[in-house]
């Protein structure tokens, strides 16, 4: 091979570094291709793609200060595992416990992830000013459907009476617990999926609570992967039964997941808006580029 015989006549600091401009230059092509089949749909995330220089799933002048970005992680010796200190939307700081073997660079890194997609810039966003009012004043319980590492929970727990944590992960629901330890019998953790019916470690909202749906739910959030269509429709009943609560719904994890969703919500009588932005999301192919290019978080509410 070519490559083979350069390889053993060059030194090797030399060679790892030709290496290295010749992958950099394929990658520099490749985001140039895919800015400008982005450009078509979408002209100033093409510049913004150009401008960052990688591919990512944000863009935008709010997203640089996380390239300086700092979070406390700390060890817990009886836990045997790293926590984050999470800066909470009232200013606290509240412990985010990773799981068992996750390195402290790792904690961090999945921290700032966090810590991106929550910005009040970002299209991923879950809570505004408005949902954080009205869950304050009307408190009631919150359903967190698909929690991770908590942080959802963490920021609504104070304004709420209670919350019940969907995470079907078992090394997630072993961190969680941890992470929900000081909030006692207010925040219940069920190691299951939701879904749109109820077989094996999957179950529908609706059949969640069977006959004793509470009617005072106040916010449902649903991040899952792409199920979040069935989800909906397997808790028609419970969404019936409290038309107060405010849902915050992810759109992009399948490209036609916002369509489906916002006739849902239409269906059911529902008012909603989408935050503001787009997300860059899913397996890039210049040829159907504007497929990727996605809404990130819904909001939506019955008018009282």
């Amino acid at each position: 091979m070519k490559s083979d015989f350069i390889k053993a006549i060059i030194p090797k600091p030399i060679y790892c570094y030709h290496a290295a401009w010749k992958l950099k230059k394929i990658q520099r092509k490749r985001i140039q291709e895919i800015a400008k089949a982005v450009h078509g749909c979408d002209a100033e995330l093409g510049v913004a793609i150009l401008q960052k220089g990688y591919i990512s799933c944000f863009y935008g002048d709010w997203t640089r200060k996380y390239d300086r970005f700092s979070a406390i992680v700390k060890w817990d010796s009886d836990a045997n595992r790293y926590y984050v200190l999470h800066k909470t939307l009232f200013g606290g700081r509240k412990r985010i416990y990773y799981k068992k073997g996750t390195k402290s660079m790792e904690a961090f890194l999945a921290y700032r992830s966090v810590a991106l997609e929550q910005d009040p810039c970002s299209p991923h966003r879950y809570l505004s000013e408005t949902v954080i009012k009205k869950i304050c004043d009307d408190r009631g319980i919150g359903l967190d459907i698909g929690t991770a590492e908590g942080n959802f929970s963490l920021d609504v727990i104070d304004c709420l009476d209670g919350i019940i944590c969907f995470e079907p992960e078992a090394e997630w629901v072993d961190a969680l617990t941890l992470t929900m330890k000081p909030y006692g019998n207010r925040v219940k953790i069920e190691k299951k999926f939701v879904a749109g019916e109820t077989f094996g470690d999957y179950t529908s909202i609706d059949d969640y609570f069977g006959s004793e749906i509470p009617n005072n739910i106040r916010i449902i959030k649903m991040d899952i992967e792409g199920s979040e269509m069935e989800a909906l429709n397997g808790m028609k009943k419970t969404l019936q039964e409290n038309p107060e609560a405010v849902l915050l719904v992810c759109l992009y994890h399948n490209k036609d997941d916002e369509k489906e969703i916002k006739r849902f919500l239409e269906d059911m009588g529902y008012e909603f808006r989408i935050r503001d932005g787009v997300m860059l999301f899913g397996n890039i192919d210049t040829e159907n580029i504007c497929d990727n290019i996605r809404h990130g978080v819904l909001e939506a509410w019955k008018e009282r």
